[in-house]
């Protein structure tokens, strides 16, 4: 039987499970990082569209310790309990007030949240979530590069057309999904971590190709998303990007590279084209 001092608490549980039910579309991109998510998303919010970001980043920034020194152990951290996340979903809804809310995951922030992508996918089911967008990047040696250099330089993002310097990539021990990896490993988890959001994916999910979609026009994707998706409109992108040329101009030991991955599935990674 309540008490009397239980009922606010009550009150307080039953108006925040409202106030997330009270977006019209709700709306969760899976990608793994370094795809053009933040330029689309830049694009998307407005003043009717609440684009929330990673928001399991905010959660970990809090929770986790770590530091990139070469003396750092060659492994990932872990929170201590996993994370109710129907409950965290549940409250950044209540935050963000609009008509439609948007947010982010990557596979391997919420494997250090002790969840998955199919425990991601059901808890956005449970809160009535209306749109699912795999936004992919099929190069994953990009993928690695553009975040070794953005770690290294301190640019992740700009607004200018300057461009970002080459880089050495190491072929050991790379700060990369906050843990430690060698090149390939790095490779091989992005490859595991795509084949798993696969594998459980909704048919109807919105599929954007960083590639197709982005790369030269990231208007296109924005475009595609609102009209699928029955928003109102997008801005202009006001992001440029970070780096400038092929891969063997970004990277300064390129051959080291592509010896390394010479007769590995990863090889085609390292074959130059005319997509930068």
């Amino acid at each position: 039987m309540l008490s009397r001092k239980d009922i606010p608490r009550l009150l307080h549980y039953i108006r925040s499970f409202l106030l997330s039910f009270q977006h019209d579309k709700k709306v969760a991109i899976f990608h793994l990082g370094r795809s053009g998510s933040t330029v689309l998303t830049r694009m998307l919010a407005n003043q009717g569209t609440v684009c929330d970001g990673e928001i399991l980043e905010r959660y970990l920034c809090n929770r986790l310790s770590w530091h990139w020194s070469k003396a750092s152990p060659q492994k990932q951290y872990k929170t201590n309990k996993a994370l109710n996340l129907e409950k965290y979903i549940r409250h950044r809804l209540r935050l963000s007030p609009a008509s439609a809310y948007i947010c982010e995951f990557k596979p391997f922030q919420l494997a250090l949240t002790g969840n998955s992508c199919k425990s991601a996918l059901e808890a956005c089911n449970t809160l009535g979530f209306t749109h699912y967008v795999l936004l992919s990047r099929r190069n994953h040696l990009k993928v690695v590069t553009s975040a070794t250099r953005a770690m290294e330089q301190g640019l992740w993002h700009s607004t200018t057309t300057n461009a970002s310097q080459p880089i050495r990539l190491p072929l050991e021990c790379i700060p990369f999904d906050r843990g430690r990896y060698s090149l390939l490993e790095c490779l091989e988890k992005l490859s595991k971590n795509w084949s798993e959001l696969e594998s459980v994916a909704p048919p109807n999910a919105i599929r954007i190709s960083y590639e197709d979609d982005i790369q030269s026009n990231p208007a296109k994707a924005a475009e595609k998303i609102t009209r699928l998706i029955g928003l109102e409109n997008f801005k202009k992108p006001d992001l440029k990007k970070t780096s400038k040329g092929q891969l063997d101009e970004q990277i300064l030991n390129w051959d080291e590279i592509c010896d390394l991955l010479k007769g590995t599935r990863f090889q085609w990674m390292a074959e130059l084209d005319t997509k930068k």
